[in-house]
This record gives structure tokens, C-alpha cells and sequence, in this order.
């Protein structure tokens, strides 16, 4: 886990990405929060409040991603999309399914479960999201060149 964590330290991306996802975790929260503390119906219903919230602040992330983290403007932009919220909706399900065992089964404040199953998917999200979207059409072009 070390080796990992030092890699990712060293990662030329890893730092754009996390400024990115702490805006977009703002975004996520604010819309998750808004919706479940200030409507009876969405507290009842808080995973729903978390698909929205979720891809609300994927939709944020992707923008950011594709324009500066990554800068890969120049890929068509609806096909790297795509791809994005193909992996987005895998890194839904972890979370998702982490919020709902968490409080569930150990009865955990709903705010602190999603925060924990976020912090727990993040480092996988941002290895994939890095390989097969972003970085796999340069890589492409790289292994052509050769």
C-alpha cells in the first residue's frame, strides 16, 4: 500500500486529479446534503439522492478531467464520455454498496458511510479512469509511432 501511495505521489496527473475531485466531492455533497436534508421524500430515499449527487458531480469531473487534468481536448469528446460514465457507474455501484452495508448492518451516519466508501473507491477510480480513458488513446498513438 506504501509503494502505491508514493507512485501516486509521484504521478504527474494524481494532483490535478485530486483537485478536481475534491471540487467535485463539494458538488456532490452539497447536492446529497440539499437534497436530504431539506426534503423529507429524499431522506427516505438517500440512495436515490446519492445516484443523483454522484452523477451530477461525474458530469463536473469529466469536464474538468478532459480539459485540464488529462488536457485531452482534442479526443472526441462523446466517445471518452462515455467510456468516463461506463467506469463512473462501476465506481457507483462500490459506493453505493458501501453506503448501504454501512448503514445497514452498522448502522453508520449516512454522511460518514458515503465519505468512507468514497475515500475507500477513490484510488482504484483514479487508476482506471487514468489507464483506459485518458491515457490509453495517447498510449495508442505512442505504441503506433514505434
Amino acid at each position: 500500500m506504501f509503494f502505491l501511495l508514493l507512485t501516486l505521489v509521484k504521478d504527474k496527473y494524481f494532483f490535478r486529479f485530486v483537485a478536481v475531485g475534491l471540487v467535485g466531492v463539494i458538488v456532490d455533497y452539497s447536492i446529497y446534503l440539499g437534497l436530504t436534508r431539506g426534503f423529507s421524500w429524499w431522506q427516505e430515499n438517500y440512495l436515490w439522492a446519492n445516484i443523483i449527487a454522484i452523477f451530477l458531480a461525474n458530469l463536473h469531473n469529466f469536464l474538468w478531467h478532459y480539459h485540464w487534468t488529462f488536457d485531452r481536448s482534442t479526443m472526441p469528446w462523446l466517445k471518452v464520455y462515455l467510456k468516463f460514465l461506463v467506469i463512473s457507474i462501476i465506481y457507483l455501484g462500490l459506493i453505493q454498496a458501501g453506503l448501504w452495508w454501512l448503514t445497514t448492518f452498522y448502522f453508520w451516519p449516512d454522511v460518514l458511510a458515503k465519505l468512507f466508501s468514497n475515500a475507500v473507491a477513490l484510488i482504484i477510480y483514479y487508476l482506471v479512469v487514468k489507464k483506459f480513458i485518458f491515457l490509453s488513446h495517447h498510449n495508442q498513438k505512442i505504441i503506433t509511432a514505434s
